[in-house]
């Protein structure tokens, strides 16, 4: 009689050990596979750009769950290319001057998940034009949504590149602006990046004013309270 209690109780042991195992390690796949996911970056095209003109778009359309070198196979010499993409259902754009690619830029250990974050809540463009009776008339763009996707995921404009070792193409603001001429030509018709004739305006959530007078743009994303 105690043997058969024995055995009883230890087949009842066994059964929910099992049980609670299986769960725990369904619960841990379904965790890996969620982290898979989050780290999942769409490259929609890429546009390749000589002397202020786009010469070649290349669509791809890719899904990428690890970092890799992509193959740009042109034939033809480049100024800079623009990579359209997507992570976390968000649009970015990534400038560079270099002759290859990888992607993502970021490995799934360097992006970073804010709790709060100092976002860049208004970007404002004022460019200022001076006719020959010397006098001149400003006028404000609202930059905000052509500028904000080269933010990229660590909402720094990938200056944290720099500090990791890879070979990035710091965004240059007169490139950058160069750029949107390109794509907007007619809103940026007063532009003139060469006697650079405009000033940068960006605002944080608390409305701060930044004014971006340095070559390269910048933007610290923690959130000083």
């Amino acid at each position: 009689m105690y043997v058969l209690y024995l055995s009883t109780l230890s087949f009842i042991l066994f059964t929910l050990y099992n049980c609670f195992s299986d769960k725990r390690n369904k619960n841990l796949t379904c965790k890996k596979l969620d982290d898979k996911n989050n780290y999942s970056f769409i490259i929609k095209n890429i546009e390749f750009f000589k002397n202020g003109k786009c010469v070649e778009l290349k669509n791809y359309n890719n899904y990428y769950f690890k970092q890799n070198n992509i193959e740009l196979n042109v034939n033809f010499i480049y100024d800079f290319f623009v990579v359209n993409y997507i992570y976390n259902n968000t649009e970015y754009k990534y400038y560079s001057e270099n002759g290859f690619l990888t992607f993502p830029m970021y490995s799934s250990e360097q992006i970073k998940n804010y709790v709060y974050i100092n976002k860049i809540s208004s970007a404002k463009l004022l460019v200022t034009e001076t006719d020959n009776n010397k006098i001149s008339v400003t006028d404000e763009i609202d930059i905000l949504p052509m500028l904000i996707p080269f933010i990229g995921p660590n909402y720094n404009f990938y200056e944290d590149l720099e500090y990791i070792g890879t070979n990035v193409t710091k965004l240059n603001v007169d490139k950058i602006l160069t750029y949107l001429k390109c794509k907007n030509e007619n809103t940026y018709d007063k532009l003139d990046t060469v006697n650079k004739n405009y000033k940068l305006l960006f605002y944080d959530n608390f409305n701060n004013e930044y004014n971006i007078d340095s070559n390269y743009l910048r933007w610290n994303p923690e959130l000083k309270l």
